[in-house]
C-alpha cells in the first residue's frame, strides 16, 4: 500500500507545478476545494470499492451455491451407483436361483422321460400278459 502511494505521490508533484502548491498552501479557498476535489475522488474509488465488494459476495454466493449443487449431485451419484450394485448382485442372485431351478426342472424331465420310456417298453409286455390273461379266462368262462 505505501509503494501505492509514494507511486501517486510522485505523479502527482510531477503534475502540479510549485506555484499550484504554493497557492493551495495559502488560498484557503483554493484549498478546500482542492480537498473537496480530492474527497470526491476518494468517496468515488470508496464506491468503487464497494460495487467490486458487492460483486465478490454475489460470486462468492454463486460459488457456494454452485459447490453445494455439486456436493448433492456427488450425493446423488454414490446413491445411484449403490443401487446400480444392488441391482446388480440381486440380478446375479436372481439368476443363480433361476439356473438351479431350471437344472431341477431339468432332472426332473430327464426323470420323467426315462419313466415314460420305461412304461413304453414295458406296455407291449402288459398288453400281451393282459390278452393272455383275458383268453384264460374267456376259455375258463366259456368252459363252464
Amino acid at each position: 500500500m505505501a509503494e501505492f502511494y509514494d507511486s501517486y505521490s510522485k505523479k502527482f508533484r510531477l503534475n502540479q507545478t510549485q506555484g499550484e502548491r504554493q497557492r493551495l498552501l495559502t488560498d484557503r479557498s483554493a484549498y478546500i476545494a482542492f480537498l473537496e476535489v480530492q474527497l470526491e475522488r476518494v468517496t468515488a474509488s470508496c464506491l468503487t470499492v464497494q460495487g467490486f465488494s458487492e460483486r465478490i459476495e454475489q460470486v462468492q454466493s454463486h460459488v457456494n451455491t454452485v459447490e453445494e449443487k455439486i456436493s448433492n449431485m456427488t450425493r446423488l451419484l454414490k446413491l445411484l451407483q449403490n443401487y446400480g450394485d444392488q441391482q446388480d448382485d440381486d440380478t446375479k442372485a436372481f439368476k443363480s436361483v433361476f439356473d438351479q431351478t431350471c437344472q431341477e426342472m431339468q432332472q426332473g424331465l430327464t426323470q420323467c422321460q426315462a419313466a415314460v420310456k420305461q412304461l413304453d417298453s414295458s406296455v407291449p409286455s402288459l398288453e400281451h400278459h393282459l390278452k393272455s390273461y383275458v383268453q384264460e379266462k374267456e376259455a375258463d368262462w366259456q368252459n363252464k
